[in-house]
């Protein structure tokens, strides 16, 4: 019986927060009524319906906006998101990095001191008994 009640209706609508659409559809009916159409059964119940779902559609992606506000403040205030890692400073010459050890200007003419291998100045890398070329 309740939900047959147009007036109880057209009230609840007339009691509903104001929004473009609301204030467009109650001209509407107001309209309608000024020609001296009747209404269909239930129209007020379907505008109550239609505007309490616009609504919350409405009030969930505002909540869905000021969410993604408050995590892209978040992530600013992480200052590895705001500024790039520093660097190593790199020196002039050295192609591979800011290290000074290591690269082509390290090595000593004819190879490096690892065992097996050359001897700086040349040489074979044999050990103990094996022969020296």
């Amino acid at each position: 019986a309740v939900f047959e009640d147009d007036i109880l209706w057209w009230r609840v609508l007339l009691a509903l927060p104001p929004s473009s659409q609301l204030l467009e559809a109650q001209a509407q009916v107001r309209e309608l009524e000024q020609r001296g159409e009747v209404l269909p059964a239930g129209l007020c119940l379907r505008l109550v319906r239609d505007e309490v779902s616009r609504a919350r559609r409405e009030a969930a992606e505002q909540q869905e906006r000021r969410e993604a506000e408050r995590r892209m403040r978040e992530r600013m205030r992480d200052p590895l998101l705001v500024q790039p890692p520093r660097q190593p400073p790199r020196f002039p010459g050295n192609p591979f990095g800011g290290n000074i050890i290591g690269g082509d200007r390290d090595l000593m003419p004819g190879g490096g001191f690892l065992p097996g291998g050359r001897r700086p100045f040349g040489g074979g890398g044999g050990g103990f008994g094996a022969p020296p070329f």
